[in-house]
Parts: structure tokens; C-alpha cells; sequence
């Protein structure tokens, strides 16, 4: 009896070992292949701007691209409409980090300027997938020798369009809405114009959104 009552509670063991190995591999084979989803949509974007494509120059929401049975939403905006943590004054990034509800307790942070990227400011000042997600709509690293271009900010009205040329840089946004939340892939990339290499990526950021979107509007 007791060989019995001890082989069915390793039965019982096993089984929930077992339903737990599968709901876990199940889960990182669907991370897999959302990230797998996100990367390719980013660069089927980036194929077309190569091929001449022109696209707007303020912030915009492209069409969606279906691909692996999952619609990834799409967004593209330019650097030039973002401030630069490295080369705007901090108190002008404070004030608009703070207008868009994400300054709150900046005076015991370091300085924006301070920061290589924003990867390092998002950890730094402890932000949310959220607010790391609103804080690339409005900042960027590295958009000189660029100026800031007011027509490249999000704004009303009629929208200017360009086509890709050497030296561009876009920013591309592409996310995927799941059960758990939404996972968003940042890339920013400069087009070179080189055949064999025509995109030389310089950020890369996958984020894993569970708390509610930051609306990233003027308060």
C-alpha cells in the first residue's frame, strides 16, 4: 500500500512537472517566434525605404504587416524630431520629459546627459517598459550632426514625405498585442546607401509592456 500510495504521488509529481515543462517551452517557443515576427516586419520596412519608398517625415503609423498569423502594428518617426540626450541642454530635455509625465523625481537623478543611450537612462531612472516606450518617441541619442527639425516632431496638419537617402536615419517601432501585454521592438538604423549593406543598425531594444500604455502627450 504504501509502494502504491508513493508511486501515485510521483505520478502526480511527474504530471505536473511535465505540464509545467510544456506551458514553459510553449511560452519561450511564442517569444521566439514574436520576436522573430517583429524583427522581420522592422525590415521589411527598411526594404522598402531602400527601394525608394517615400514615407512621412513627422511621426506615423504605417499599415500593419501580417506575418506568422500575428498583426504587428508599425510606427515610424525621424531622430531629427527627437531631442538628443547628448546634445540638447539637460534643462530643456528635463522640461519636455517632465511635460510628457516622465520627469517626476528628476532633481535626485542624474542628469539626462550623463546617459550613452537610452537603454542606460531607462535603467537608470528605474522606468517602466512603459515609460522607456514613451521616452524613445521623444528622445534619441545620436541625431547629430543632425539639428532638430520641428517638422519632424509629431504635430497636425499637412505632413512633409521624403524618399531614403544616404545618411538618413529612421527610427522604426513594430509591436505585437498578446495575452500577457504587448512586446514592442525599437530599431534605429542609418541608411548608407551601400548595395551589399545598405542599413547599419544602431539600436536594437525589445520591450515587454504589461503595465498600461504612457499616453506620451503634453499633460
Amino acid at each position: 500500500m504504501s509502494f502504491a500510495f508513493g508511486l501515485a504521488l510521483f505520478g502526480g509529481a511527474l504530471s505536473v512537472g511535465l505540464r509545467a515543462y510544456l506551458v514553459a517551452a510553449a511560452t519561450q517557443q511564442r517569444d521566439i517566434v514574436d520576436r522573430i515576427t517583429l524583427e522581420s516586419a522592422a525590415h521589411e520596412v527598411f526594404g522598402r525605404l531602400s527601394a525608394g519608398e517615400v514615407h512621412p517625415v513627422r511621426p506615423s503609423r504605417l499599415d500593419d504587416i501580417t506575418l506568422n498569423a500575428r498583426q504587428v502594428a508599425v510606427e515610424l518617426s525621424l531622430p531629427e524630431g527627437k531631442y538628443d540626450l547628448a546634445d540638447d541642454p539637460d534643462p530643456l530635455v528635463l522640461g519636455v520629459l517632465r511635460d510628457h509625465g516622465l520627469g517626476a523625481g528628476s532633481a535626485s537623478r542624474a542628469a539626462p546627459s550623463s546617459f550613452a543611450s537610452l537603454e542606460t537612462m531607462s535603467r537608470g531612472w528605474h522606468l517602466a517598459a512603459a515609460e522607456e516606450d514613451c521616452l524613445r518617441r521623444l528622445m534619441t541619442v545620436g541625431r547629430a550632426p543632425e539639428e532638430l527639425r520641428p517638422e519632424a516632431m509629431p504635430g497636425d496638419g499637412e505632413s512633409l514625405a521624403r524618399s531614403i537617402a544616404s545618411g538618413d536615419q529612421v527610427d522604426i517601432r513594430t509591436s505585437l498585442q498578446g495575452r500577457s501585454g504587448r512586446r514592442v521592438l525599437w530599431m534605429r538604423a542609418r541608411f548608407s546607401g551601400n548595395s551589399m549593406r545598405p542599413w547599419q543598425v544602431h539600436d536594437f531594444r525589445l520591450l515587454a509592456i504589461t503595465s498600461p500604455a504612457t499616453d506620451c502627450r503634453a499633460s
